[in-house]
């Protein structure tokens, strides 16, 4: 019997197919956010005359506001009980206006000019960035915590979700330059719109396949009680617990709360600097098509870095490898400056900062796991809702930071949307995102995770945790 007991599985665990299924959600958002963040941009100066510089304030305000929306999306998911859960029930409720929304945003109308083309540009971004992407996201990323609520499980499924995310990202960033001319072009209006609806029936096919085919685990003593049937024993604890709005007083006073909101602003802010990929592949390296090779190059240094990251996590850990990882990118944007035209340089570059972005980026969506641990520690309450909701906004605000980026970088280098050359200025204002923001933000990543120092306390945390829910369990 013992040798037997030894063998059955732990609820906590997630399986390797809720772990597939879990990561098509990634897909999902990856299909739509990979887009947006890569083409949006494009759209607004190249075909609809848009100035870059009000692209950008348009964006950076909308990213605001989206992180804003985060906080308050935390806390309505933190009030949902349903059937399915707190955060898969968003998953079906808003997967459907996310993707109407994203057609919208890339579908100005030919007859608004003026003020009522920047109208409508700021309020179909906004609703799509800061309302459906949002409620879908933030309930993606809560749900990340409820699946795989054991930090050893958690580092394994973000590898499952990163690689899907990167081939993801590498697979939008290939084909839509070559679809959109096949389409009819950047110029064509109709081109656009095939390409969204497109992508958005891709997406909303992969966000439900995470909806239907993953499990919210019952992690915490209520949990347990809601789960069998002891509704006494539930109001009890509910009388118990402690209020909202004195957790997240409680998680405010801890800087773990916002050296991972940080790193995640950091982060985010590096990856949506991709924007400018199209423009520096078209005017930099001579061909637009080349945006896909971008991706390409580094895909097999991110794949071998992504199986790696989670065994050298837990050798070396989280802190010691995300810091190795941002080194590596510091050196390889510096060799990049040595020549930025020259495509062998770049290329072979690219390929080594899959390493140091994948060392890095693997481990950013465990962060929020690790608070919420931390959190149930010391307040009782593990609030994955406003843990994830904080970590998302520092995602959000690094988007649109990120994003907005672009389009100043742009404008101060005086890019012209209508122009078949662009000036010395604007190339150097590519060059500038391409290769200077990544590296500067690498050197931001180390300052943080120096006083990071959540893995000396981890244990004695996990530690009492553990004994806290197993006697709990057994008065229940």
């Amino acid at each position: 019997m013992g040798k037997k007991s030894k063998n059955v599985s732990n609820p906590l665990i997630s399986t390797f197919g809720e772990k597939i299924r879990f990561a098509m959600g990634d897909v999902g958002c990856n299909i739509i956010w990979g887009f947006v963040g890569s083409f949006l941009t494009l759209y607004y100066t190249d075909s609809i005359f848009l100035s870059a510089a009000t692209a950008g304030t348009i964006m950076m305000a909308a990213r605001i506001l989206d992180g804003l929306s985060d906080i308050l999306m935390g806390f309505i998911i933190e009030k949902t009980h349903s059937k399915w859960g707190k955060a898969k029930p968003w998953l079906l409720w808003m997967c459907v206006p996310l993707m109407i929304s994203f057609f919208l945003t890339f579908h100005v109308p030919a007859a608004l000019t003026g003020a009522g083309k920047t109208i409508y540009i700021a309020v179909t971004y906004t609703i799509m960035s800061a309302i459906t992407y949002t409620a879908v996201n933030m309930a993606y990323i809560t749900l990340f915590t409820l699946f795989a609520p054991d930090s050893n499980d958690r580092n394994v499924a973000t590898t499952f979700r990163t690689l899907f995310a990167m081939l993801t990202a590498l697979g939008v960033g290939m084909v839509s330059m070559p679809l959109l001319n096949a389409l009819g072009g950047i110029k064509s209006q109709a081109a656009w719109d095939k390409m969204t609806i497109i992508l958005s029936v891709i997406a909303l096919v992969c966000i439900l396949i995470t909806f239907f085919g993953v499990t919210e685990k019952q992690i915490t003593a209520v949990d347990v009680a809601r789960a069998s049937g002891k509704e006494m024993e539930l109001e009890k604890d509910k009388k118990d617990r402690m209020p909202l709005k004195e957790v997240f007083k409680n998680l405010s006073k801890s800087k773990y709360f916002y050296i991972a909101a940080l790193l995640s602003v950091a982060y985010y802010m590096g990856n949506s600097t991709g924007g400018v990929n199209v423009y520096y592949a078209r005017d930099i390296l001579g061909d637009a098509n080349l945006i896909g090779l971008i991706g390409l190059v580094s895909l097999p240094t991110m794949i071998l870095g992504a199986i790696l990251a989670p065994v050298l996590y837990n050798k070396f850990g989280k802190k010691k490898i995300m810091i190795f990882g941002s080194c590596v990118i510091i050196v390889s944007t510096a060799i990049q400056f040595i020549n930025p035209y020259n495509l062998v340089l770049f290329f072979s570059m690219c390929a080594m900062k899959g390493f140091g972005t994948m060392f890095y980026g693997a481990a950013i969506g465990t962060l929020p796991g690790d608070v919420a641990d931390w959190s149930e520690w010391r307040t009782g309450e593990r609030a994955e809702g406003i843990v994830t909701s904080l970590s998302s906004f520092g995602s959000k605000v690094g988007s649109g930071v990120g994003t907005a980026l672009v389009g100043w970088f742009l404008a101060l280098g005086l890019y012209n949307g209508g122009a078949e050359v662009q000036a010395q200025s604007a190339l150097n204002s590519e060059i500038a995102l391409m290769i200077g923001v990544p590296m500067a933000l690498a050197v931001i990543q180390i300052i943080l995770l120096l006083i990071w120092d959540m893995e000396k306390i981890r244990p004695n945390i996990m530690k009492e945790l553990e004994e806290k829910r197993g006697a709990t369990s057994t008065e229940k």
